[in-house]
């Protein structure tokens, strides 16, 4: 399944106006704050505060929307909104705009350390986290506040705040990924002048290296992370997509994706296929034997493997967002390019010219390389900029 997303052709609307746009800014500081100052309620608290800093404009500071959004948006009963509202007026986290009224309720949310929403200190949350994307579904905010665990709240928000700018725009491996961690990732079952064809073994292995895990078990909890984040999939927040990756370690990269509507793991079929069309009958038996996935690389290349990458299944529309879509559209027609040449080659009976993993660069109308991040240059900890 694709993320969820804004449709493209939907009416672009002004900062400060509405929902403020398609997403917001979180101050990972004031983020912090939110779970160490003193509540009668943990997760209403961070909702509301989540609900306020979505109503902001352009400025993400000013805030119109109060109680009536809070309650609307996550299902909270306006009383303990109003309670919320002071809370974190106590806290300093938000104070009285000079226009505050009470039929007018406005409130400026308090700046924190990040100057730029280009900075690392920021995390960028789509709006439909806090309205839904259709106006009849149920919010992601109002799921979270049903399950009554504030800590399932914080994974998802520090989950955004991991999404890399890469390609499969996806939570950077060492923070959450599924692998094959039983035996080898791949088996080379086969070799064709400068192509080699690997048989790909399922993924058996969920981990977490970076993040930390405390931040997300009660007290007394042994496996209560590992619960949050089988729930998180549950509700619909998140969900894993395949890529086949240079490796099946945590700092693997990602090649291309794996899914069925990518339609690159179809056209590596049909070149495995190719490249024994034809040959010796010792070669068909081999491949005859192999039920699993198989893709073809350079001869040369080292056992790749496949991973499952923790997606956002409402993403925030941001630059950044737009950059790594771009990026993937690139990645998927190169490969469907190589593999549609390796089998025409192979129907030849060409085997000699290996395919060319990485698409071309940036200035001949291809992706960037991995390193050349210009203005991107802080995306592993930036999350959307």
């Amino acid at each position: 399944m694709e993320a969820q997303n804004i449709p493209e052709t939907a009416p672009k609307r002004k900062r400060g106006e509405g929902t403020g746009g398609r997403f917001f800014v979180l101050d990972r500081g004031q983020w912090e704050t939110i779970w160490t100052v003193p509540t009668a309620n943990r997760m209403n608290l961070a909702l509301a505060y989540l609900v306020l800093l979505a109503g902001t404009g352009a400025d993400h500071r000013m805030t119109k929307w109060s109680t009536n959004s809070i309650s609307d948006h996550t299902g909270m009963r306006k009383d303990a909104a109003r309670t919320a509202i002071g809370e974190l007026l106590t806290a300093k986290l938000i104070e009285r705009a000079p226009t505050w009224t009470a039929t007018f309720p406005h409130h400026h949310i308090t700046a924190g350390k990040a100057k730029a929403e280009t900075e690392a200190e920021v995390i960028f949350l789509p709006v439909g986290l806090v309205t839904g994307l259709t106006g009849t579904d149920t919010s992601m905010l109002c799921r979270m506040r049903e399950t009554g665990d504030p800590l399932l709240l914080r994974l998802l928000i520090d989950l955004y705040g991991a999404v890399t700018t890469d390609a499969p725009f996806a939570v950077a491996l060492p923070m959450l990924r599924t692998f094959h961690d039983k035996g080898q990732a791949a088996e080379k079952v086969l070799g064709v002048g400068a192509h080699a064809v690997w048989e790909i073994a399922d993924v058996d292995m969920m981990q977490s290296l970076k993040l930390d895990r405390a931040r997300y078990q009660a007290k007394g909890e042994k496996e209560g992370f590992w619960d949050r984040v089988k729930l998180l999939e549950k509700v619909g927040a998140t969900w894993r997509e395949p890529w086949i990756c240079s490796n099946s370690t945590e700092d693997a990269d990602p090649i291309f994706p794996f899914t069925p509507d990518a339609m690159v793991r179809q056209w590596a079929q049909v070149a495995a296929e190719k490249l024994v069309k034809g040959s010796d009958d010792q070669r068909q038996w081999l491949m005859d034997q192999r039920n699993g996935m198989l893709v073809v690389l350079p001869d040369h290349h080292q056992m790749p493997a496949i991973q499952m990458l923790t997606r956002m299944r409402i993403e925030a529309d941001t630059p950044g967002r737009r950059g790594a879509y771009g990026e993937r559209m690139r990645i998927v027609s190169h490969w469907i390019e190589q593999y549609d040449r390796l089998a025409k080659e192979a129907a030849k009976g060409q085997f000699s010219n290996p395919l060319r993993t990485q698409p071309s660069k940036a200035s001949e109308g291809g992706r960037p390389h991995q390193g050349d991040q210009g203005d991107q240059g802080l995306s592993r900890k930036s999350n959307q900029s």
